[in-house]
């Protein structure tokens, strides 16, 4: 199964910064294992804590695993809820806007 997915981005992701859960996907992922995350998404936050009892979420904050990419979006996504109308630019920011302009034709 290594190797199996060739890019993921991941934004707003309510998963734990658990090494060992990243260190699993990183080995199936070939390319590139983006998380985007944003500081300002108190949503994800309050929720995450709440239901986890843990105190981060790779959504708002960097993972620290070999191999994976952290990309601050705070600034250009101020909560949760605008991920969706972000897409574009936050593909663009991590450089897969030919990604973006493919599947959107």
């Amino acid at each position: 199964v290594s190797g199996l997915i060739d890019t993921v981005v991941l934004m707003g992701a309510p998963v734990s910064c658990s090494e060992s859960s990243w260190v699993k996907a990183r080995k199936v992922v070939a390319g590139r294992l983006v998380n985007c995350y944003s500081k300002k998404d108190w949503v994800l936050s309050l929720m995450y804590r709440y239901h986890k009892l843990v105190t981060n979420a790779a959504g708002i904050a960097p993972v620290h695993v070999c191999g994976i990419e952290n990309v601050d979006v705070s600034e250009l996504v101020p909560g949760h809820q605008h991920y969706a109308t972000k897409i574009k630019d936050i593909l663009l920011l991590v450089g897969l806007e030919d990604s973006y302009l493919k599947m959107n034709k």
